[in-house]
């Protein structure tokens, strides 16, 4: 997958706007079937669009503060 076509671009939008969207939405927004909107958010990442999340969690416990990063994707 070298070229994008609009549904890559669409999903690219999608996934911007909400990272955590679920494949089935995005499937529903894009019109596809969840199987081949799973293969193609597969195929984006392989290409290098960086998809993926982060989730932070920053916790003060009285005088200590402690920091916990858990990167996801």
């Amino acid at each position: 997958m070298s070229d994008l076509d609009r549904i890559d671009l669409k999903i690219l939008r999608c996934l911007q706007e909400d990272g955590r969207i679920s494949i089935l939405k995005l499937a529903e927004v894009v019109a596809l079937s969840p199987t081949a909107v799973l293969a193609r958010v597969m195929c984006l990442t392989n290409e290098g669009y960086g998809l993926g999340y982060e989730a932070r969690n920053y916790t003060v416990m009285k005088e200590v503060k402690s920091t916990t990063r858990l990167a996801l994707g």
